[in-house]
């Protein structure tokens, strides 16, 4: 046998704990060579784009704070839209590259919330899961026309793609 063969034999034994340390460090390394715990680095749209307008009791809702969180394999985000005089916002598509783990039982799973700053009070709009990395997969993979939030609706189901669903209190064509 080689020396190089009959030293790391020796170094497994005598120091066991630092081997699998080793080993499971190399595991973890991304790329084509590695084995890796974590599957192909890619780019996802994490909370698609999209505009609309917010209303309070059927009128605009002016110069409300909308702020939409999201969180993908524990990476966090946040970003912020302020309605204008008539109610409108618009909210810029959100993309991250990621890898995501094999181990993971969910897969590609992006919790999702909206929450509306307005008179004094926070209201949630907006909350539920995005389930694949598709732009516009929280609406059937379609840019929605005509979305209107009101901030007084209960929240109601809403199915996105083939599988999950949000509950919000927007509505769409």
């Amino acid at each position: 046998m080689s020396s190089f063969v009959n030293s790391t034999i020796q170094a497994m034994r005598d120091h066991p704990k630092l081997f699998l340390l080793v080993l499971w460090l190399s595991s973890t390394v991304y790329g084509d060579d590695g084995m890796g715990i974590f599957k192909k680095k890619e780019t996802g749209c994490v909370f698609s784009g999209f505009d609309g307008q917010l209303l309070y009791e059927g009128e605009p809702a002016a110069d409300a704070v909308l702020i939409r969180k999201y969180e993908l394999f524990g990476r966090k985000g946040e970003d912020k839209a302020t309605t204008d005089s008539n109610g409108h916002f618009q909210f810029d598509s959100v993309f991250w590259e990621f890898t995501e783990p094999y181990l993971t039982p969910t897969g590609f799973l992006v919790h999702q919330q909206i929450f509306v700053q307005y008179q004094n009070a926070e209201t949630q709009i907006w909350g539920g899961a995005k389930v694949e990395p598709t732009e516009l997969y929280e609406f059937n993979n379609q840019r929605p026309n005509n979305l209107v939030c009101e901030i007084t609706a209960g929240a109601k189901r809403v199915n996105t793609g083939k599988r999950g669903f949000i509950g919000t209190n927007c509505h769409w064509n």
